[in-house]
């Protein structure tokens, strides 16, 4: 309820990223919520799973279906957790552990930017500060960064259906494997560009599919991360603007924009941004 109240925008996103999820067949099974459970004694043996154990993706997708907007919550949250807890179980059992499952098992950090400290740049509203990997990732990421003291943005985008385990896990390198959404056509490796009309299409690429008619954000929403990178750039240049960082340690998520992909970001250069000054 608190997080409901509090950081809404993140919240409604965070349901967005599982919904997509969700009906994607390569994304449903990654990070599925197999220890959730009916939240009372009388349901304490519901969950999502089938009777012989396996994943029941069909049952997911009907219950994150029947997900109010976050407005809706709101109201609820407000009178304590008791009301939300029992109105969403009035919709169904599992959907309030489940709620609960979204947005406790994030693990990256997001934090809204303020109008002040937007950058003027971009034309979203939606701008956030987001740091997505594990504390493991972070320190080699620092460690590199340290030792060669060359670093540089670059932008990367995703269909929505992945940053539910992107947020978990941090960007992985899933070229050749069956996990690969957008191809390899220059090699393994996790994909960035120096400008964001050339990650826009890997954004909406594979979008369609199931979007939870609750979100403020609408059916067409779309993120881009801007990436901070190991270098020297020629290390991952591929040309064109484009880099494929091989090594998952030496590129870390900084910032994340939601927008509508109809109107996208336009062509903004990921190093010529003005970045907020948090000192």
């Amino acid at each position: 309820g608190a997080e409901i109240l509090g950081n809404s925008d993140i919240c409604d996103f965070l349901i967005c990223c599982a919904c997509a999820a969700a009906a994607n067949p390569q994304r449903s099974l990654i990070f599925f919520p197999e220890a959730v459970r009916g939240a009372s004694s009388d349901t304490a043996d519901e969950s999502f799973l089938t009777a012989d154990g396996k994943p029941d993706v069909e049952k997911l997708q009907k219950v994150i279906g029947l997900c109010p907007a976050i407005d809706n919550m709101k109201g609820w949250a407000r009178q304590g957790e008791w009301s939300l807890k029992e109105e969403l179980g009035k919709m169904h059992c599992l959907l309030y552990p489940y709620l609960i499952w979204v947005i406790t098992s994030n693990r990256a950090l997001i934090v809204k930017l303020s109008p002040e400290q937007s950058i003027p740049q971009i034309k979203s509203p939606h701008q956030f500060v987001m740091r997505s990997q594990t504390p493991e990732r972070a320190d080699t990421f620092n460690k590199k960064k340290h030792q060669n003291g060359n670093v540089f943005f670059a932008w990367h985008g995703s269909g929505i259906f992945n940053w539910h385990s992107i947020l978990r896990m941090g960007l992985k390198n899933y070229s050749n494997t069956k996990f690969m959404s957008a191809g390899a056509a220059y090699g393994a490796g996790i994909y960035t560009a120096e400008n964001s009309g050339t990650s826009l299409g890997y954004c909406t690429r594979g979008s369609g599919g199931m979007s939870w008619k609750g979100s403020k954000f609408g059916a067409n929403v779309c993120c881009m991360a801007l990436c901070e990178i190991v270098g020297p750039k020629k290390t991952w240049d591929k040309g064109n603007g484009i880099y494929v960082i091989s090594d998952e340690a030496s590129v870390a998520t900084r910032y994340f924009f939601l927008f509508d992909s109809t109107n996208g970001l336009g062509n903004v250069s990921a190093n010529s941004l003005t970045l907020p000054n948090f000192d």
